[in-house]
């Protein structure tokens, strides 16, 4: 019984709070004078087999994110934007690069009504996988997924992400900070130590 009259209103409080937390999120959204919309165009790079006997085998993985940004200018003025993409990683070993692993970002002034097409990639990210019948292990990073930010006159104005949580830590400027190692405004302790990112041109 006691089980039963927790759940009967703990169940409503966890729906209350997700149909917040979301009806915030497309509020911020619907207030944007941007329209955005992200395709992910290619993934370069490729396989290097090492050996494979059959018994056991040696593969290393080198891969390049491509992605193509649209964004329209939907007010009767002109909008200074700002473009962030974030390429986001899982770590696959102790030391490798983990969370957002690459920034790449670029300016604009759309005109009213103005579109205009980005196209930015990332860092090579690498991997290696070792097989045998006996034990297998992996080292390196894969490819997570990519949040893109768009500020208007300085403005957060619109995320877009691969995955809905992703999108969601698009709009937390203190999580995005961290994840970039990035030292946050307020006192917490001292500087953050920035994950492994590999070195390269941050603009588009």
């Amino acid at each position: 019984m006691k089980t039963a009259n927790v759940m009967s209103w703990l169940f409503p409080a966890v729906v209350c709070a997700f149909l917040f937390e979301h009806a915030a999120l497309a509020q911020r959204a619907a207030q944007s004078p941007l329209v955005v919309t992200v395709t992910r165009d290619k993934t370069d790079g490729g396989r290097t087999t090492h050996y494979d006997t059959g018994y056991d085998s040696s593969k290393s993985y080198n891969a390049k994110v491509s992605l193509k940004i649209a964004v329209r200018n939907m007010i009767t003025n002109s909008v200074e934007t700002k473009i962030e993409a974030l390429f986001v990683a899982d770590a696959m070993s102790a030391g490798s690069a983990d969370g957002i692993y690459c920034k790449r970002e670029t300016s604009a002034t759309l005109n009213p009504g103005e579109s205009r097409d980005f196209s930015t990639e990332s860092d090579p990210l690498e991997s290696h996988v070792y097989k045998s019948y006996e034990y297998s292990s992996k080292s390196g990073s894969r490819f997570k997924g990519y949040i893109v930010r768009v500020f208007a006159d300085g403005q957060l104005v619109e995320v877009n992400a691969s995955q809905p949580s992703l999108k969601k830590t698009g709009w937390d400027e203190k999580t995005v900070k961290k994840m970039l190692g990035e030292k946050d405004d307020a006192p917490d302790g001292g500087d953050k130590k920035p994950p492994p990112q590999k070195k390269g041109p941050t603009s588009f």
